[in-house]
């Protein structure tokens, strides 16, 4: 919402979580007051992420959230967070500062600029899904380098985030990893597989359920986390369903998350709202309408299981896409690079009945894959190398990048405009 940033921190001891904050040196710090949560084994489906033993479970400690509101826009704030616990106050070791986000699109002068950087599938030191950790490890140290410059507002990660798979402290590793900008930007993301599929066995103490279609390949792939951890740590706007699907603006873009993982076929729950907040955007207000899924629409690495899985999802989705005029969306799940031409409709570029662009950016770190592409005639640049993608846009311009992790050259380079 406008005004507002939400800080999160872990502690192991519990506590009230505080953060004070201000603008400048000169002005008076305002402390704020958040809530604690936590979760426990019976609170994760299936084996291995509810089995108490190494390597598997293991208490996250007091996960803290405090909501800083009444922010003034595009303002640089102070901060620091803190633990009370029996009167007194421990506070973290260093000072942090963060830019509030945008003012209203309305309020907004068509060439008011702003950046984020995208990509998914990442890893961290302790994923099996990271084998050399040359990709994570480069792709984290350059988005950080690229914070650290200031010109970057937020940073979208679009899903499979630690590979953690049921293992517990993978999530710590995985956040250690991101430290260096993580207190910096606002981090939204977009649930993957490996944060949410599950296959429950009641017999062996599972929970039934999770999403089985009958064209997928939804299986463990969350080692019977689903969806817990990345709910109990990071926080969505309040619109949709929590950071499983929502939307936002930011600056002279509507963003909307949905969640792969979860039904999107046509008259879902999921669906119904997709629709209702893709029809609700004033594209005179927010020119740009951007759509974050983690496993892609269009995607042509000859992998046939996953590629029925693209197929059933753009009979889903491509005609509301269409339909709302829907200028790009940005996927993950494949570990590589691709971009499809513009206009993309039907099989078709430049369709005369619009269609968007479709970008794959699952770079920043697991194993990369091997597959070759099979025939189609509307993919434009398809990369096998680590790196994440960097948005940069206006009223009218829309100017995306893809960044090598090997040196941080310009690997890629697509501009829409807007008349």
């Amino acid at each position: 919402r406008e005004g507002e940033m939400v800080v999160r921190f872990t502690t192991g001891a519990e506590g009230t979580p505080v953060v004070e904050y201000r603008m400048g040196v000169e002005d008076e710090w305002v402390l704020v007051e958040g809530v604690s949560d936590s979760y426990g084994a019976d609170d994760l489906c299936n084996a291995p992420a509810n089995v108490e033993e190494p390597g598997k479970f293991m208490d996250p400690g007091m996960l803290h959230r405090v909501l800083l509101t009444n922010l003034l826009p595009d303002t640089t704030y102070t901060y620091r967070a803190g633990l009370i616990s029996n009167g007194t106050t421990t506070w973290s070791d260093d000072y942090h500062s963060f830019t509030s986000a945008p003012p209203l699109s309305s309020q907004l002068p068509p060439s008011y600029t702003t950046t984020f950087l995208a990509y998914g599938d990442q890893g961290c030191a302790e994923s099996p899904y990271s084998n050399t950790g040359r990709g994570y490890i480069e792709t984290t140290r350059r988005v950080a380098n690229e914070v650290k410059t200031g010109t970057v507002r937020s940073i979208h990660h679009i899903g499979d985030l630690s590979y953690a798979n049921g293992a517990a402290h993978a999530w710590d590793s995985w956040f250690h990893l991101i430290r260096d900008f993580s207190p910096r930007v606002p981090i939204m993301v977009t649930p993957g597989n490996h944060e949410i599929d599950y296959e429950g066995d009641a017999a062996d103490g599972g929970r039934l359920g999770g999403y089985h279609p009958s064209w997928g390949n939804f299986d463990n792939d969350s080692g019977g986390e689903c969806g817990v951890p990345l709910q109990k740590r990071f926080s969505g706007p309040d619109n949709g369903n929590g950071v499983f699907w929502y939307s936002y603006d930011w600056g002279h873009a509507h963003v909307v998350v949905v969640s792969s993982e979860h039904d999107l076929t046509r008259g879902s729950v999921q669906h119904r709202w997709l629709e209702r907040a893709l029809k609700s955007v004033d594209r005179a207000v927010t020119p740009w309408l951007i759509v974050e899924c983690h496993r892609p629409v269009y995607h042509a690495e000859a992998y046939w299981p996953q590629n029925n899985v693209t197929v059933a999802l753009r009979s889903s989705l491509e005609e509301t896409f269409r339909r709302y005029d829907v200028d790009v969306v940005l996927s993950g799940h494949y570990h590589s690079y691709l971009r499809t031409c513009a206009g993309l409709y039907r099989e078709r570029c430049d369709h005369r009945q619009g269609g968007a662009m479709y970008i794959t950016v699952g770079s920043a770190g697991a194993w990369l894959d091997e597959g070759v592409l099979f025939d189609q005639d509307w993919v434009r640049v398809f990369l096998k190398t680590w790196g994440y993608g960097r948005s940069t846009l206006n009223a009218t311009h829309f100017v995306w990048e893809f960044i090598g992790d090997d040196d941080g050259s310009l690997l890629d380079q697509a501009v829409l405009i807007k008349d």
